[in-house]
């Protein structure tokens, strides 16, 4: 993708100060854009209220990524229902509200995880709000058109804050574990996702696609 790719667009990222979203910011903006990177500093994903709020002062954008999320996973039988309920604000809700708000001109990109094709155990609602997010992204595709809507999927990601509570040898040992499992034989990092990203963004011609970037984890 050329230097100027997204120059003259505005593209707001939710999420943009860490992690995936801070990756895909950084690219966008070395590609020209003018970036907005929000955090939870700027809006809390889990309130309608303050989502609303702060769409409705950023004004018109060319594209909407959205990666934040928090979700609080547990055995389907034995955990709390209200943390499921709290993913499904955290996750699904949080996209679906961004999505409605903001005023868009060229694409969404929202984002799912492996966890929507190969679940496993404790993570019931986590492939159920990852399912419905891909399913979201379709429709809206449809019903946003000309407006493009994609979804990515990621898999097991290096460096986000979602192990950051793991002690260090557990976490390496889960990465290792992985990389040995995975086709590519690693485990990706935020820039092997801000890649394809920013390629989605930019191409005029990707609409209701659901992208795995997952080291080829759907076929191990």
């Amino acid at each position: 993708m050329s230097a100027t790719s997204f120059e003259g667009q505005r593209i707001a990222v939710i999420g943009g100060t860490s992690g995936i979203g801070a990756a895909i910011a950084r690219g966008a903006s070395a590609a020209g854009a003018e970036v907005i990177a929000a955090g939870s500093q700027d809006l809390d994903i889990g309130s309608e209220a303050s989502i609303r709020g702060y769409f409705g002062t950023l004004g018109a954008i060319d594209h909407l990524v959205v990666t934040a999320a928090f979700v609080r996973p547990g055995p389907f039988l034995t955990g709390d229902v209200a943390d499921a309920r709290l993913s499904m604000e955290g996750k699904f809700w949080s996209q679906y509200l961004c999505a409605r708000y903001a005023r868009v001109g060229r694409s969404i990109l929202l984002f799912s995880g492996a966890f929507s094709r190969r679940p496993v155990q404790g993570m019931a609602i986590v492939a159920a709000i990852n399912g419905a997010v891909e399913s979201l992204g379709r429709a809206l595709a449809v019903e946003l058109a000309p407006v493009r809507v994609n979804v990515i999927s990621p898999g097991l990601i290096r460096g986000t804050g979602a192990y950051a509570g793991m002690p260090d040898a557990a976490r390496e040992g889960m990465y290792a574990s992985a990389a040995a499992r995975l086709p590519a034989g690693l485990v990706g990092d935020a820039d092997s996702v801000a890649g394809p990203a920013l390629a989605l963004l930019a191409s005029p011609y990707a609409t209701g696609t659901v992208l795995d970037i997952d080291g080829g984890g759907a076929l191990a």
